[in-house]
């Protein structure tokens, strides 16, 4: 794997990362996958009064795990170790300049390339187009 290949990363202009949010999320239900969680690694910033010297690199940081039950049952059914890197992820975060908001993955055709599967990249690479299709229909 080569991060600079296999991790896609855009850059969105949003009024709020709250709008933001709740845009990408309706955008991945339309694309009928399921939001199992929503990690919320910005709620380290309650945790400045407790920790004196806590460095924070971010100004909002979410990562919002995904899953479409048929493509995931295609990927593990072409190999039971599938399930090792699912449910999908988006990385939602902004800077502390909070000026843009960027969403990173890693691409599902770059982790099951390690299996040697003809049909798990299949899979990959449907799931691969919908998670494109999910930022192109948030950037309209």
């Amino acid at each position: 794997m080569n991060a600079d290949n296999d991790i896609v990363t855009a850059k969105f202009e949003s009024e709020s990362f709250e709008d933001f949010m709740e845009d990408i999320a309706k955008e991945i239900q339309l694309k009928n996958y399921r939001i199992v969680k929503i990690i919320n690694v910005d709620n380290i910033k309650m945790r400045r009064n407790l920790v004196s010297d806590l460095e924070i690199g971010f100004e909002n940081y979410k990562v919002i795990e995904f899953c479409n039950l048929f493509i995931c049952n295609e990927m593990i059914s072409a190999d039971l170790r599938a399930g090792v890197f699912m449910p999908q992820k988006f990385a939602v975060y902004e800077r502390l300049d909070g000026k843009d908001v960027f969403v990173s993955y890693l691409k599902p055709t770059a982790v099951a390339r390690l299996f040697g599967s003809k049909k798990m990249m299949k899979a990959a690479g449907k799931m691969e187009n919908d998670m494109k299709g999910i930022l192109d229909a948030v950037n309209f």
